[in-house]
């Protein structure tokens, strides 16, 4: 049996590159700053650094991250992540209420005025994982939703 390992280097110039909903766990970005010295890079044997790397790992070093370097890196993963529905959330509904309403991914989508993607129902449903929002029963795909923000909450004073 193999185990399949895979490093992969890229870049990106947008801010809020985790798109996928499902995988960012395995993204470790790294910010950096300043020109790239193309001269020294065209001379950089990434050979003698993979060789450096499986020398420490056959040797025992340790590979994966301690506890506390995966507090961190969540804590970098979420400054990369598409925040939009979160914030879309935030806005709409009233999650300092108890008052709760069964709603379908659907609905609350349509709520936030986004489409109905299979994408965006999954990026959803971690989202109100994540918020601990409860779900009508274990198995169900309805969300025990808070209502709506009432954006108009003097319409209607006291005469």
């Amino acid at each position: 049996k193999i185990t399949r390992h895979i490093s992969c280097i890229g870049t990106v110039n947008e801010k809020e590159y985790l798109r996928d909903a499902t995988g960012n766990r395995r993204f470790l970005p790294i910010t950096t700053t300043g020109s790239l010295d193309i001269i020294v890079k065209e001379n950089f044997d990434y050979t003698d650094l993979w060789g450096y790397v499986w020398g420490q790992y056959m040797q025992g070093e340790q590979w994966w991250l301690t506890e506390e370097e995966e507090v961190l890196q969540k804590e970098v993963l979420s400054k990369h992540e598409d925040t939009n529905l979160k914030e879309l959330l935030l806005d709409v509904y009233n999650f300092d209420t108890s008052h709760t309403k069964k709603m379908t991914s659907t609905e609350v989508l349509r709520d936030l005025s986004q489409k109905t993607t299979r994408q965006n129902q999954i990026k959803l449903g971690i989202v109100l994982k994540d918020w601990s929002v409860e779900k009508s029963t274990p198995r169900s795909r309805d969300y025990m939703m808070p209502l709506l923000r009432d954006v108009y909450p003097n319409r209607f004073p006291d005469s």
